[in-house]
């Protein structure tokens, strides 16, 4: 984008919205499932080359009728004159793509932008802020990244399998970027965002020995003694009851020095 400022944006993080020009799309075409899963697929994959029966398992999955072919072509058809529909008859698409062998590309031409692929410029400066050693700069960035991911991607296909895998990639991501978060924030002492995170995390994974950890860490610093021996003792029950296993050797060591005299 030369000028900073993309023509189409699209948003993947809460409401699937794409706006052209600062206007959401609208019409009969918009309202095709097939059209949303279409443009979705490709703005997750720009510049990949796909084949046609690649495209239509995406859509149709376990459809491998004769009429699968004729689907795409209208599919298609409805994408292009959604995203141009001042385009003239016969002119190619600015964005669908297709070669002599019957594959399909998405090129961005950059004129989109899209919230994912804000997540990325943000895990990059979170790389580079720890890679300078800057935990403040680390805690802005990750604090940015988790905004996005509250909204929940694509929270209207939570069970369409296409996107199965890029879900659970942010969901992985999610959890990373709280332990970052966690981490960050001990560094500097900021010991409210420190337990915050702790207890985010502890609410995806409530086994997570490197939250329970750092909640215990500080209380300890708060001097709240009980409430740290509490927290320990409940966490390494439920290990106990709920997994069967033994007190990791860290936290063993932590129960071992709270209930030490002096």
């Amino acid at each position: 984008m030369a000028n900073g400022q993309a023509q189409y944006e699209a948003k993947f993080f809460g409401a699937f919205t794409v706006l052209r020009d600062g206007r959401p799309l609208e019409g009969p075409a918009w309202r095709r499932e097939s059209v949303r899963t279409l443009l979705k697929w490709f703005l997750l994959n720009p510049g990949r080359r796909w084949r046609a029966t690649e495209l239509c398992e995406v859509l149709w999955p376990g459809e491998n009728g004769d009429r699968c072919p004729n689907r795409l072509h209208v599919t298609l058809h409805h994408l292009r004159r959604l995203l141009e529909p001042e385009l003239p008859c016969r002119r190619p698409s600015s964005f669908i793509r297709s070669d002599r062998g019957g594959c399909y590309r998405f090129d961005t031409a950059d004129r989109w932008r899209t919230d994912v692929g804000e997540t990325r410029g943000l895990l990059r400066s979170a790389d580079a802020a720890r890679a300078a050693n800057d935990p403040a700069a680390e805690i802005v960035a990750c604090r940015e990244l988790i905004a996005y991911y509250e909204r929940t991607f694509l929270p209207e296909d939570l069970f369409t399998d296409a996107f199965a895998s890029v879900r659970t990639a942010y969901e992985r991501e999610y959890q990373d970027v709280l332990s970052r978060l966690l981490r960050a924030s001990l560094d500097v002492g900021d010991d409210f965002a420190a337990a915050s995170s702790a207890a985010m995390i502890l609410d995806i994974d409530p086994y997570c020995e490197e939250a329970i950890a750092a909640s215990v860490q500080v209380s300890l610093r708060q001097g709240h003694v009980l409430g740290a021996m509490e927290q320990l003792d409940d966490f390494l029950g439920t290990l106990q009851r709920e997994l069967g296993t033994r007190p990791p050797h860290r936290l063993s060591r932590i129960r071992q020095r709270l209930r030490s005299p002096g």
